[in-house]
């Protein structure tokens, strides 16, 4: 929608902005002397805090817009004031297990700006796709030794938030159980689908082939983390083929 358009381009900038002290510096070199002044005090608290990525979890709900969320990369929790995440909480409940947002700290609570994203991606999930896009590694802590939020997502933004397309997707669920995805790469040499034993369905993508695993067969057995099948939940148990959990391959 043109309306997301105007406001991800505004998120963009003020992300490449307000988390980087030198182009704060600039902008009060610069801009300052045409501020009324309670921009002036905006851009002093800026200064002094430079605003920050955050990917959140709610803890708790108060009155007047106010909420305390725990930064799951942090671990640190914090008070925040915004009428559009008491909005989405009241609207959303629970689907919506996680938020990310840039945030900037107006004295003793968080504001955040702009976009306010939601996903039901877990943390290890944002650890495991923030490490695609990290020269320097990437576990979520706040190390000088590894690449951080800030840095991938001011210098990923376009590419980062194709998250988006999934934001309110709910979990997979079956009975009581969630439903995941594991990632698991590697490279083989050469690779004929008719080797294996089981029922596949090939699936062209463009210039790759995907195989969707509909049944097992015994020469499963030598696969890399097999294992991971003898670990399905119960109900999982006399599933009909349509119903078994399902593999991928892509070649």
């Amino acid at each position: 929608p043109l309306e997301y358009i105007s406001y991800t381009r505004l998120n963009f900038l003020l992300g490449k902005i307000l988390t980087d002290k030198k182009m704060l510096n600039r902008v009060k070199t610069t801009q300052e002397r045409f501020m009324v002044t309670r921009e002036k005090q905006v851009l002093a608290k800026l200064l002094e805090r430079p605003a920050f990525w955050c990917f959140f979890t709610i803890k708790e709900v108060h009155g007047d817009d106010f909420v305390t969320i725990e930064d799951l990369f942090s671990g640190e929790t914090h008070l925040i004031h915004s009428p559009a995440l008491y909005e989405r909480i009241k609207m959303y409940g629970s689907i919506c297990k996680n938020y990310l947002s840039l945030m900037w700290h107006d004295g003793e609570f968080l504001c955040n700006i702009a976009l306010l994203r939601q996903y039901t991606l877990s943390k290890s999930d944002l650890i495991f796709y923030c490490s695609l896009f990290a020269d320097r590694g990437f576990t979520g802590n706040a190390s000088d030794d590894e690449t951080s939020l800030n840095d991938i997502i001011n210098e990923h933004y376009a590419v980062f938030f194709s998250l988006d397309e999934i934001s309110l997707l709910p979990p997979s669920m079956r009975g009581e159980y969630e439903l995941k995805t594991t990632w698991q790469p590697f490279t083989l040499e050469e690779f004929d689908i008719s080797r294996l034993e089981g029922i596949w369905d090939s699936i062209p993508l463009g210039a790759q082939d995907r195989y969707d695993l509909n049944e097992l067969g015994e020469g499963l057995d030598d696969l890399p983390y097999q294992e991971l099948f003898d670990l399905a939940p119960p109900s999982w148990q006399g599933c009909s083929p349509e119903t078994t959990p399902v593999v991928r391959w892509a070649s």
